[in-house]
């Protein structure tokens, strides 16, 4: 069970630096249409609607970032429990 357990961990943190990946590509992207924008001299609009939507891309980021930390921390907690179980059974 801890192999099945572990590999769907290895999964998840897969899955999230994809996802992360993603959103670094689409940042870049909305960084070249907004140099685009400037440069075509568009409405003041169009930009602030690319500079919102930029914002909500960095806020996924954030939101997966924040993700992999968390599941970095149990992952991080639960070898510390596995540890300290191991350690106290060979002391007792």
């Amino acid at each position: 069970m801890g192999t099945t357990s572990a590999l769907a961990q290895k999964n998840k943190i897969d899955q999230l630096e994809a996802k992360r990946i993603e959103i670094k590509n689409q940042i870049k992207q909305i960084n070249a249409l907004l140099f685009q924008n400037q440069s075509k001299q568009k409405s003041q609009t169009t930009l602030i609607e690319d500079l919102n939507y930029k914002l909500s891309v960095r806020r996924n980021l954030i939101k997966v970032t924040n993700q992999q930390a968390n599941l970095i921390n149990r992952e991080i907690a639960v070898n510390q429990k596995k540890y300290l179980d191991y350690v106290m059974s060979w002391l007792f």
